[in-house]
């Protein structure tokens, strides 16, 4: 079997209302230097080996994204005990091929920098 992580999120200029509502309620809580908060999905999935990063790309840019709206990163990770390997390119939608480092900048995200601060911490 092969793993597979999904991280679809809002393109730039593109509103996101969920965003904007969480990261008004996070000014409210006191929470001051909080700017350009966005929400977005994670999905992982269990495929068969013969399953490919670019057929899950597909999967991503026909289904599990909308890719008038959205970007997505796709990774294999795998190892076990929690540790993720990058094990082929990430890939957004209508960008190509390109590093996952890359797309977690272009995407504004930093959820995987997040992730691997709180896996250190554990």
């Amino acid at each position: 079997m092969r793993h597979y992580r999904v991280f679809v999120t809002g393109k730039p200029g593109i509103f996101d209302p969920a965003g904007k509502a969480a990261e008004d309620a996070l000014v409210k809580l006191g929470y001051t230097g909080v700017s350009g908060l966005r929400i977005g999905k994670l999905i992982d999935l269990e495929c068969a080996d013969g399953v490919g990063l670019s057929e899950v790309q597909e999967m991503c840019e026909r289904f599990l994204a909308n890719p008038v709206i959205e970007g997505f990163t796709v990774s294999e990770v795998g190892l076990g005990a929690g540790a993720d390997l990058v094990a082929e390119a990430g890939a957004t939608a209508g960008a190509g091929l390109v590093a996952e480092a890359d797309l977690a900048t272009e995407a504004g995200s930093t959820a995987e920098a997040g992730r691997s601060d709180e896996a250190g911490a554990q």
